[in-house]
């Protein structure tokens, strides 16, 4: 896995309420002959079993991100987002999101059974 990919890692499992990371990486223009590099990462889990969060705590000792940072508490959750991003934990949101997400899907799933559908049809022909 990818420094990125650790770092990512260690932030979804340590992180409560974070079910979502999404990580950019660029070396600085010009500091190679060869040119510079960039990574983007999307990583997603929905729960953190106690191997994520050993898994995690590894990671720290080993390479030393986030060594000195103060991992936020489950109850002090709704403080560390409206501090640092202006957003506000509101677990009804997060369940009306998560409920429209599942209809978005499900309409997905709906609009590609009649397109299938078509196409079987069409084959039948």
């Amino acid at each position: 896995m990818s420094q990125l990919g650790i770092r990512s890692d260690i932030v979804l499992a340590k992180v409560p309420g974070v079910h979502t990371v999404v990580g950019i990486a660029t070396d600085r223009p010009g500091t190679s002959s060869i040119g510079y590099s960039s990574e983007l990462l999307y990583m997603t889990r929905p729960t953190n079993s106690n191997e994520d969060r050993a898994r995690a705590d590894e990671a720290i000792r080993t390479f030393g991100f986030f060594e000195s940072t103060q991992w936020p508490l489950p109850g002090h959750l709704d403080a560390m987002w409206s501090h640092r991003s202006r957003l506000v934990h509101d677990p009804e949101a997060e369940e009306a999101a998560l409920r429209a997400r599942r209809e978005r899907q499900a309409d997905r799933a709906r609009k590609n059974k009649r397109k299938q559908a078509k196409k079987a049809k069409r084959a039948n022909r």
